[in-house]
C-alpha cells in the first residue's frame, strides 16, 4: 500500500502500519527467532521507534493539511486566505454610549473605568477625558383655553397644594404661591393668562429633573364658560452632566444592556453616579477558523468583477462590515425604490464610507450607475473624481412586550435571560431588509427553563404592540434594544 502523497490525497502510515514495517526489517535482519514481544528488550525498543516515526508521519499530514483552507488551521488558515486576499478579522471590543452626573466642572480623566451591575468583569474605560458641563433648569408651562375673568385654581407639587390663585394674580403672587411650599424655594414665574404661564424652577431648584405640577382646584370663568387649564414641560431639568464615549476593556461581546453600566470603579470626587441610555454596540472576537473559512468561500466571486455576487464579495472582505446586500435594477424604467434604470444600490452595514467607496470603485461595472443616500467622491488612478454612491441601512426600533407563564422552574434572573435570548437571536437572524417575523421569537424565548406559555407582542412604536409581523424595507434593518423589552411573569 502507498503511503504518503498519492494520486487521492495524503495517505497516513498508521501506527500498526509502522510497527510491522519495523518488525519486518528486525527480523530480516536478525531472523525470525527474535523476540519481539512488548515486555521484551527488542519489543520495547520497537514500540520507542513506532511511536517516534507515526508522530512524524501525523507531522507530515499537518503540514500537508496546512495547506488547503478546508484543513488548515490557524496560521496556516491565515496564509491560504491571504492567496485569495482575505484576512483574518481582528477582535475588537464593545463600545457604548453612557452619562455621567455629578458636580459642575468635576473632570474624569481618559481610561476611567465603569462596569456592569452585577457583571463585575464587564468593564468600559472612557475614550477620553471629560468635564462634568452644567445642570439644566427644569421649565413648565401652564396654558389656558381662555382668558379667565373670573374664578381662582391651584396647584400641586410633591402633594402639597397652594393657595388659591385668583384669575387676576400677578406673577410675583403666583411665584410666591409655588415657593411657599416645602419643596421649593427658587420658582421663577413669567408669562401671563393669555400666552401662558412659563414656570422656571431655577437656583436650588434648578439643574434637577422636577416631576410635573399638577392641577388641584379649577373654577375659572371666561363669560361664564369655564375654563381648561394644561401644564405640560417644555424643558426637562438635568443634573450636571456629561456624555462620555465608552470602551470596553478587552474584545469581544462585553454586553452591557440599557441602565446596567452603573458601577463607578475609578472612584472620583464629584463624579456621583452614571448610566447607559442604550445598549452597548457588541465587539467581537479573534474571528474564528470557521468563519474565516466561510467568508473566504464567500469572498471566491470578487474575481469575476462586476457582478452583485463579486460586488458583495468585494464589500465583505472589509474589516468591520457586519453585513451587506446589493441589489440591482436590470429593467429600463426606475423601479419601486427608486433606482433608476440599470443601476445597483449596495447596503452596507459598518466599515468606514472611505473603505467602502475605494471597494466599491474596484468591482463596479463600468458605465452602470450606482444608486444610494451615501455619496462619496474618489479620485481614480487616472485623476478624475468619481462619485461613489451607496446606501446605509436605517435602522427601525423594535419594541417588544413578552407575557409569560412560567413554573417554579424559571429562574430568578429569568426575565433578564429572556431578553439576553431576544437580542442574540435577532443579531444572528435578523440583518438588512429581513421582515421581522413574530413567531420566530418565539424560539430564542422558550430555550430559557420553566417558560410554559408566550404571548408576544412587537410594534415600531412604544404601543399599541400586536402580533403582526412587521415589515422591513429592502434598505433598512431592526433595531432591538433591551431598553425597549418589556417581560412581564405569571
Amino acid at each position: 500500500m502507498t503511503f504518503g502523497v498519492t494520486l487521492e490525497g495524503f495517505k497516513l502510515k498508521r501506527f500498526e502500519n509502522i510497527r510491522e514495517e519495523i518488525e519486518g526489517d528486525l527480523r530480516i535482519a536478525l531472523g525470525n527467532a527474535i523476540n519481539l514481544l512488548p515486555t521484551e528488550l527488542l519489543g520495547q525498543i520497537v514500540g520507542i521507534l513506532t511511536e517516534r516515526e507515526s508522530k512524524l508521519w501525523e507531522l507530515d499530514e499537518d503540514v500537508y493539511n496546512s495547506q488547503y483552507p478546508t484543513t488548515a488551521n490557524g496560521i496556516s488558515l491565515d496564509n491560504v486566505a491571504a492567496i485569495t486576499g482575505i484576512k483574518r478579522l481582528a477582535g475588537n471590543p464593545s463600545t457604548v454610549p453612557a452619562i455621567a452626573i455629578g458636580q459642575e466642572g468635576t473632570i474624569i480623566p481618559q481610561g476611567s473605568r465603569v462596569s456592569v451591575q452585577g457583571r463585575p468583569e464587564s468593564v468600559f474605560q472612557t475614550d477620553n477625558q471629560y468635564v462634568i458641563g452644567p445642570g439644566v433648569d427644569e421649565v413648565q408651562e401652564i396654558n389656558f383655553s381662555a382668558l379667565p375673568d373670573a374664578g381662582a385654581f391651584t396647584l400641586v407639587f410633591n402633594g402639597e397644594e397652594t393657595v388659591s390663585i385668583a384669575f387676576n394674580a400677578s406673577n410675583s403672587f403666583i411665584q410666591n404661591a409655588l415657593n411657599s411650599l416645602n419643596a421649593l424655594s427658587d420658582v421663577n414665574v413669567t408669562g401671563d393668562f393669555s400666552s401662558g404661564l412659563v414656570i422656571t424652577f431655577a437656583l436650588n431648584n434648578g439643574a434637577t429633573p422636577q416631576p410635573l405640577l399638577v392641577l388641584g382646584d379649577n373654577s375659572l370663568e371666561s363669560s361664564s364658560s369655564p375654563v381648561d387649564i394644561t401644564i405640560a414641560e417644555t424643558t426637562p431639568g438635568a443634573f450636571p452632566n456629561v456624555a462620555m464615549d465608552m470602551t470596553a476593556i478587552s474584545n469581544g461581546p462585553t454586553e452591557a444592556r440599557a441602565g446596567t453600566l452603573t458601577i463607578i470603579e475609578t472612584v472620583i470626587a464629584g463624579w456621583d453616579s452614571v448610566s447607559n441610555p442604550q445598549d452597548a454596540v457588541l465587539g467581537r472576537n479573534v474571528e474564528s477558523d470557521a468563519e474565516l473559512r466561510l467568508r473566504r468561500r464567500r469572498s471566491l466571486a470578487n474575481p469575476g468583477a462586476a457582478t452583485v455576487e463579486a460586488i458583495r464579495a468585494r464589500l465583505l472582505q472589509l474589516d468591520e462590515v457586519l453585513a451587506c446586500v446589493v441589489y440591482q435594477n436590470i429593467t429600463m424604467v426606475t423601479d419601486v425604490f427608486g433606482r433608476p434604470p440599470k443601476s445597483f444600490e449596495a447596503v452596507v452595514l459598518g466599515a468606514q464610507d472611505d473603505d467602502i467607496a475605494d471597494a466599491l470603485w474596484e468591482v463596479a461595472p463600468a458605465g452602470i450607475e450606482m444608486f444610494g443616500s451615501t455619496t462619496v467622491p474618489i479620485l481614480d488612478s487616472q485623476g478624475f473624481t468619481q462619485t461613489i454612491k451607496f446606501s446605509r441601512p436605517t435602522p427601525i426600533p423594535i419594541w417588544t412586550e413578552i407575557d409569560l407563564v412560567t413554573t417554579p422552574e424559571f429562574p430568578i434572573d429569568g426575565a433578564d435571560a429572556v431578553i439576553e435570548n431576544v437580542l442574540a437571536f435577532a443579531r444572528e437572524n435578523f440583518s438588512i431588509g429581513d421582515d421581522v417575523i413574530t413567531v420566530k421569537l418565539v424560539c430564542p424565548i422558550i430555550d430559557v427553563q420553566g417558560v410554559t406559555d408566550i404571548t408576544l407582542r412587537i410594534g415600531t412604536a412604544p404601543g399599541p404592540l400586536t402580533d403582526d409581523n412587521i415589515p422591513i424595507a429592502p434598505d433598512e434593518i431592526s433595531d432591538f434594544d433591551s431598553s425597549r423589552i418589556l417581560v412581564n411573569v405569571s
